[in-house]
């Protein structure tokens, strides 16, 4: 099993969804501010990066989500966290495309 085969896995059976770039969902919402909500210094170390906004919720792409993680983005952020699951590799792409 490859990485993006394993991200997938764990996103199915935590029920998660899955964001990668084939899906368009590895992509951070343009407008919406989010790399000022989480730094990119946290989002590198964490392996975290924010995908969008609605309401109060903020989506959440993780390499490895759990409770412990969730519960620190969302203290950061000061919203409720959705999270996604993402391959590392896909995930320190994104951020380096999408931290100005």
């Amino acid at each position: 099993m490859d990485e993006e085969e394993i991200a997938k896995d764990v996103a199915k059976k935590l029920g998660i969804p899955y964001a990668c770039f084939a899906n368009r969902i590895l992509k951070m919402q343009d407008g919406q501010h989010l790399e000022s909500i989480i730094p990119e210094n946290f989002a590198r170390d964490n392996l975290v990066m924010p995908l969008f906004l609605d309401g109060e919720t903020l989506a959440v792409a993780m390499a490895e989500p759990s409770k412990q993680l969730t519960d620190l983005v969302r203290l950061i952020s000061g919203q409720a966290i959705q999270p996604f699951v993402s391959s590392k590799t896909q995930l320190l792409t994104a951020i380096d495309r999408f931290y100005p």
